[in-house]
């Protein structure tokens, strides 16, 4: 006989796992961004490899003080 697992855990497991498997990426705690709500290195990441002559143009208007701005401006 199989038993079912019916805990919030596995809820969670299964959701991450069908999120996982469809593109989603997981990111970590030590990314994440408490004041902005955001992973920091996941969104700089995906900005720079979707849009790469913005954030050049970017990162050459803010120089060092890009990503500051942007959260900012996304805030």
């Amino acid at each position: 006989m199989k038993t079912s697992n019916h805990t919030e855990l596995a809820f969670e497991e299964a959701i991450e796992t069908v999120l996982l498997q469809s593109g989603y990426v997981k990111g970590t705690a030590i990314n994440y961004k408490k004041d902005f709500c955001v992973d920091e290195k996941l969104l700089f990441t995906f900005l720079q490899n979707s849009q790469p002559a913005k954030w050049e143009k970017s990162a050459t208007i803010h120089r060092a003080d890009t990503q500051t701005k942007l959260l900012q401006r996304l805030h």
